[in-house]
């Protein structure tokens, strides 16, 4: 009996070897495997690392990001969102073709960022060059700042000007800015409206930022908003109770319940590449990119509208141009009575 449990136990003994020995092998399969795995894996990566950093998109550089860049340390976040927004602009122009975008510019800051954002970017695009973009001036007629005016035009020379040598009747180059005025707030709305039914513009590119009158909720890319265009007292030169006006809705008699505006949308892209911009960054690109500006913000105003609606801002009547020591983004706030 003891000779039969010795013999039992030896087995049982040898059993378990086996099993510890196949249980080994295997394991040391599974972690060769792993192995194998991680290496390609690893090589994956790498591979789509190197794609990634090898795609024109990546190799693309913009003399305009390198110079804010190069400003120093200062502006590393500005030169940050430079380089990202020229990216998000170079896909834009990417989807649209040439002659389909239009570039809103009335000669404030945040429309003379964009305008340099623009050129840079299509100074290294592949298909498109800056005589593409179609810029657009809404104006008041009468109740627009002359320093402003004289900007625009200056502006307008130097960037939006044929140098082919095409005239006007007048006998002076002929510049490519179109000119909208708007007295009434329905003049925008017939402007956008005449601009897409009869021309081949399918988007507009706008200065707007978050912290700007009714684009709490707006997209960086959507389809044209009436809402932020006509809740905005920079855009439309309205008192309030004329834009609940023309936002009015009234029921769908076919949809209890619902309600539909009584304002009809052109079909427009709105692309709005500085939406997350704060002021602080608009002026710091400026700064580094050494862009000319209206010299109005050398006199006190952080935000320009028209004559009747713009007072200057206390606390950068010191400054200039408008960015004093510790100011935040209400810096921006009072600037519309």
């Amino acid at each position: 009996m003891v000779s039969i449990m010795r013999t039992f136990v030896c087995r049982m003994s040898w059993h378990h070897k086996v099993n510890q020995c196949r249980s080994f092998q295997y394991s040391k399969r599974l972690l060769e495997d792993v192995d194998r795995f991680l290496e390609f894996d690893r090589q994956s990566l790498n591979d789509g690392k190197r794609n990634i950093a090898e795609s024109p998109e990546r190799l693309k550089r913009w003399p305009l990001h390198e110079r804010i860049e190069a400003a120093g340390p200062a502006y590393a976040n500005v030169a940050r969102k430079t380089r990202n927004t020229l990216r998000q602009i170079d896909r834009i122009l990417d989807v649209f073709e040439p002659g389909q975008l239009a570039l809103s510019f009335n000669g404030g800051k945040d429309s003379t960022v964009v305008l340099h954002l623009f050129i840079a970017a299509c100074a290294q695009h592949q298909s498109h060059s800056f005589t593409h973009i179609q810029p657009v001036w809404f104006r008041h007629p009468d109740q627009e700042f002359p320093e402003l005016v004289e900007y625009v035009e200056k502006t307008a020379e130097a960037e939006f000007t044929h140098h082919e040598g095409l005239m006007d009747v007048e006998g002076r180059k002929l510049s490519r800015l179109w000119t909208m005025h708007i007295r009434e707030p329905q003049d925008f709305l017939d402007s956008i409206t005449e601009l897409t039914a009869s021309t081949g513009v399918r988007g507009i590119i706008m200065g707007s930022r978050r912290m700007d009158p009714g684009c709490r909720d707006l997209s960086a890319i959507s389809l044209m908003d009436l809402a932020p265009i006509f809740l905005s007292s920079s855009l439309t030169r309205m008192k309030l109770e004329q834009r609940l006006t023309l936002l009015k809705t009234e029921g769908d008699p076919g949809l209890p319940g619902t309600s539909v505006s009584a304002v009809r949308e052109p079909s427009l892209m709105r692309y709005s590449p500085i939406l997350e911009w704060s002021y602080r960054d608009i002026w710091d690109f400026i700064q580094a990119a050494g862009i000319p500006y209206c010299k109005l913000y050398d006199q006190g105003f952080s935000s320009i509208g028209t004559l009747r609606d713009t007072v200057r801002n206390p606390d950068l009547l010191a400054a200039a141009p408008a960015v004093p020591q510790g100011w935040t983004n209400s810096s921006r706030d009072g600037t519309h009575a």
